[in-house]
């Protein structure tokens, strides 16, 4: 299991990854742009035509954040809160 360091970090790093897809997003939106995306040695073109793929990547980047989120909250990698009440 991840320590709360590499946790927060790993967290940093996608919120930040996801920050620069949505501006790319936005500007190839209004624009009409295409953008080069690097991946470590992998880059591709992105333009009108691949927005549902950068879509994709967003929805994907947003899920890994909140699993992420999840686990600095008390070790729930869903993101999803439960809490109980005794009735």
């Amino acid at each position: 299991m991840k320590d709360y360091a590499t946790i927060r970090t790993e967290l940093a790093e996608k919120k930040e990854e996801l920050a620069v897809l949505k501006a790319k997003k936005l500007s190839i939106i209004g624009q009409g742009q295409g953008w080069r995306l690097r991946n470590g040695e992998d880059s591709r073109e992105v333009n009108n035509v691949s927005l549902a793929e950068l879509n994709k990547e967003i929805a994907q980047l947003e899920r890994e954040i909140a699993q992420l989120e999840g686990l600095l909250r008390g070790g729930n990698p869903s993101g999803i809160r439960v809490s109980a009440r005794v009735l």
